[in-house]
């Protein structure tokens, strides 16, 4: 029994560059119409003083500004109100850092061996390669589990009692949980991130906004699931008769199954659904917009 973990985990992301203009703040806010000689204000602008005091603006009134508007009529230019349009308002941030390398490596998740049970369970990530069965500008962290056979025990029950007295055979939990992250062949982990991840205020600041943080933020989840999660254990013990050994042995595949669904809803809420949030994406079908 196994879950692969599907559905896209990122996409490439959006980056606008903030404009070398002094009349627009660097929450990209223009100097209002009303700011009578164009001057941007304190505050938040490049430059807050008015037209003639403004190096930046190298003498001119803002072009929107009723200053720079009589100017523009005088010369025959004119230029657009930009309150008269959507403007949206991005924070600025950080360059990105170079996203994490993923490192390849095997541990231990659980291993156990005693009179009923045999088992040994493990973790491998794996390196991350490009894949032409996701979309091009995508990328999947997956986790796989089918790798980890389930056999269960074979008891000895007592002809008198019917009550297990020992095991003919353990029971065997092995095998190994693979986790790898791969790209769609237009996409890299040195894209932005689209959603979630690499999308929050903490990431932006600290410039971790990559697919490849995106997608590394899934690894570590799936990890740490795994090696702080206990998996299900199987109830059974001696002294249980046939039909309390059965419902146990049905408890724990039900179980197992269970786990996976969660360990991947725990990814998907912390590494999806935070900052911009996939919700967000699907309902907008447009990327975080990354302004620097």
């Amino acid at each position: 029994m196994g879950q692969v973990r599907c559905g896209c985990a990122g996409g490439r992301g959006v980056q606008r560059r903030l404009p070398e203009d002094p009349w627009v703040g660097w929450q990209e806010r223009s100097s209002h119409p009303s700011a009578g000689t164009g001057g941007g204000g304190p505050g938040k602008f490049r430059d807050p003083r008015p037209a003639g005091a403004s190096p930046l603006a190298n003498g001119q009134s803002a072009p929107y500004s009723p200053v720079g508007a009589k100017h523009g009529e005088d010369s025959g230019l004119g230029s657009p109100d930009p309150f008269r349009q959507s403007q949206p308002t991005p924070m600025q941030q950080k360059e990105p850092n170079p996203p994490p390398g993923t490192v390849t490596r095997t541990e231990d998740v659980l291993v156990r061996k005693n009179e009923r049970d045999d088992i040994n369970v493990k973790l491998r990530v794996f390196p991350d390669r490009t894949s032409t069965k996701l979309h091009p500008q995508g990328a999947k962290t997956s986790f796989d589990s089918r790798g980890v056979t389930i056999t269960p025990p074979v008891p000895n029950y007592d002809k008198d009692t019917g009550l297990i007295t020992s095991w003919k055979t353990r029971f065997r939990l092995q095998g190994t949980v693979k986790i790898r992250t791969e790209y769609g062949t237009q996409s890299s982990a040195t894209e932005l991130s689209c959603y979630g991840r690499g999308t929050t205020a903490k990431d932006r600041k600290n410039g971790d906004i990559t697919l490849g943080f995106h997608e590394s933020c899934h690894q570590s989840d799936y990890v740490d699931y795994l090696k702080s999660t206990s998996l299900p254990e199987l109830s059974a013990e001696m002294g249980d008769n046939k039909q309390e050994f059965e419902k146990a042995v049905a408890d724990f595949k039900k179980a197992w199954a269970e786990y996976w669904v969660e360990m991947e809803k725990a990814s998907h809420r912390s590494t999806d659904e935070v900052g911009y949030t996939l919700k967000e994406f699907e309902q907008s079908k447009e990327c975080f917009l990354h302004t620097f």
